[in-house]
């Protein structure tokens, strides 16, 4: 990763930090204490999950248009 400009590092570490912030949300939302929630707070956390997703993509698609490094010669 040290090849990376210190921008992109920070992408990285900030899609890890929202995945591991999305499989949490996920994890409560198969859980038994989130029917315990009033039904708008269901809804809220349904919509939050739907938004990470949505932005973890974002950040994948842009990670994925960075110039790759060119590959080394056989």
């Amino acid at each position: 990763m040290s090849d990376l400009q210190l921008y992109q590092q920070r992408v990285i570490e900030e899609l890890n930090q929202l995945w591991d912030r999305l499989v949490k949300l996920e994890m409560f939302l198969d859980s038994p204490e989130f029917v315990r929630v009033s039904d708008a707070e269901q809804s809220l956390l349904r919509e939050q999950a739907t938004h990470m997703t949505n932005y973890h993509r974002t950040l994948l698609k842009r990670i994925d248009a960075w110039p790759k490094p060119p590959e080394p010669a056989p």
